[in-house]
């Protein structure tokens, strides 16, 4: 990573599909570039279980309705990929928008 803290990445997304990732180096002693393909399973695994979170905390509150929003940066720490979560603004990797309505059925 040429002493810049963002590079580009090959993430695997399975299946042979590959796709370029701009990516924040959270450890500077492992530098990586766009030579190096890493696994997209741990940003996906990350997102889920913010969702997973949040699902549980809407549970509880129960509204009718509901919608969450944040942005996720993608991340290298020790050789791997990870979500990193930042405002939800246009800046961000990926915005991911979580939404869920109750119908009158629904507990």
């Amino acid at each position: 990573m040429n002493g810049d803290p963002h590079d580009l990445v090959k993430a695997d997304l399975g299946d042979g599909c590959t796709v370029a990732v701009e990516v924040q180096n959270v450890d500077p002693e492992m530098p990586v570039g766009i030579a190096d393909t890493l696994s997209f399973d741990g940003v996906s695994n990350s997102i889920e279980a913010i969702a997973q979170h949040i699902t549980g905390s809407l549970r509880r509150i129960n509204p009718r309705r509901a919608s969450v929003e944040f942005g996720v940066d993608v991340g290298v720490e020790s050789g791997a990929l990870t979500a990193l979560l930042v405002k939800g603004t246009g800046t961000a990797t990926l915005k991911v928008t979580l939404e869920w309505e109750r119908t009158t059925g629904d507990g």
